[in-house]
């Protein structure tokens, strides 16, 4: 009797390969701290004027004024990791599939984003009419949220409803995530460090454009505008680039001493608490951003490659679990910072600078993790389930 030969025995099927994964452990701790800043920038609220004259409630409130950061930092990190992400699909494919990677952001970003445009419009005018709460007229123009441009409704219309303001840099991100893929895909890579230098080149020449405006409008245009924010991402862009061709930065980065590295935040933090000083130079509001996205890239770095770090975020296992959920903690913090401020006013709790300080941003700090939680977990997750059908690289 014969024995088959290995290669006809019966069995089952091979498994198909699997998706490469590009993982960097350190990110999410970072997301949450950027989260983190954003929140205690919309935080202290009080319409007493007595506690916002309290030492104990000014300084902490001082402090955290530079939390709109938090943004920034958001935008270089996208930049960093789509890039990486898309150079990764071509070296791999010998291609970047647009519709596969529309359809990935659309199902990660589209589900909770109209869910938060549906709360503003809808529910927050009932819920005034329901308890006679007879604020400012709306502003905001609907058709701007639907076709994410909020950042140009801020711009031009405002709005009279937090929970829709903030929607502005999600629809930055979505017109950066519209427009990225196709010029990643049609640029050679001989001729990559061109498309990083010229968006970089463009964002710059807009704000020095602009550097002569009216004061007001130069800063709102600096803030809101996308030609003026899109040099973040192209410079996350440039640095993962850099990465992903070869190893001489990311192994110069490996071998920074700790001095190095602790000189790199000092200065750092120093430049952040520094900028009202800096805006006075001549030409130097226009070159703001850059300067902060060289920052936010040196802390990607460091984070990614340094050998020496005093500490690698992946080690706070806490902040990197939720920073798994910055994206719903982002859009729905607005909520519990309104819920929590009204909670503790009924019961008479944030009538003292602490109270204010330590409980309302306490409370609604666990009910923003709780929300976000319940929506990542019961709503989201299906969406992002159906996403990794259309993943080349896993992350």
């Amino acid at each position: 009797m014969s024995v088959a030969s290995p290669a006809l025995a019966p069995g089952p099927p091979p498994a198909a390969p699997r998706a490469p994964r590009v993982f960097f452990p350190n990110l999410d701790g970072l997301r949450f701290l950027a989260f983190f800043a954003v929140f205690l920038f919309h935080s202290f609220y009080t319409p007493d004027a007595n506690i916002a004259a309290s030492p104990l409630y000014q300084v902490p409130h001082q402090l955290t004024r530079v939390g709109d950061l938090g943004v920034n930092f958001f935008f270089v990190l996208s930049g960093f990791l789509i890039t990486y992400l898309l150079l990764s699909e071509k070296q791999l494919t010998g291609r970047v599939a647009i519709g596969a990677f529309y359809m990935r952001r659309v199902l990660r970003i589209w589900p909770l984003y109209f869910v938060v445009v549906f709360i503003g419009f809808v529910v927050f005018p009932w819920l005034k009419a329901r308890f006679g709460l007879h604020g400012l007229q709306e502003t905001a123009r609907p058709w701007y949220f639907f076709t994410f441009l909020v950042n140009f409704n801020n711009l031009y219309h405002g709005s009279q409803t937090p929970t829709l303001t903030l929607l502005w840099s999600v629809s930055v991100e979505e017109q950066f995530y519209l427009v990225w893929p196709l010029l990643v895909a049609a640029t050679p890579a001989r001729r990559m460090g061109w498309l990083f230098g010229g968006v970089l080149a463009l964002s710059l020449g807009f704000r020095f454009w602009h550097l002569h405006d009216d004061p007001t409008w130069m800063f709102r245009l600096y803030g809101l505008h996308t030609l003026s924010l899109i040099g973040d991402m192209a410079l996350g862009g440039l640095v993962a680039w850099l990465c992903f061709r070869d190893d001489r930065l990311t192994s110069a980065v490996a071998q920074l001493p700790r001095w190095a590295i602790g000189l790199g935040y000092v200065a750092g933090v120093a430049l952040i608490y520094g900028r009202d000083v800096l805006w006075h130079v001549p030409g130097y509001p226009a070159l703001d951003r850059l300067v902060l996205a060289c920052f936010f890239a040196f802390v990607l770095l460091e984070q990614n490659y340094a050998r020496h770090s005093f500490i690698k975020m992946s080690q706070l296992r806490l902040l990197s679990y939720w920073g798994t959920y910055t994206y719903g903690l982002y859009c729905l913090h607005f909520l519990a910072l309104l819920a929590a401020y009204q909670l503790l006013h009924r019961l008479g709790l944030n009538g003292t600078p602490l109270g204010v300080v330590l409980g309302d941003n306490a409370v609604a700090l666990l009910l923003a993790l709780a929300i976000s939680w319940v929506s990542f977990n019961f709503y989201e997750k299906p969406f992002l389930k159906f996403k990794n059908r259309f993943a080349f690289i896993k992350h």
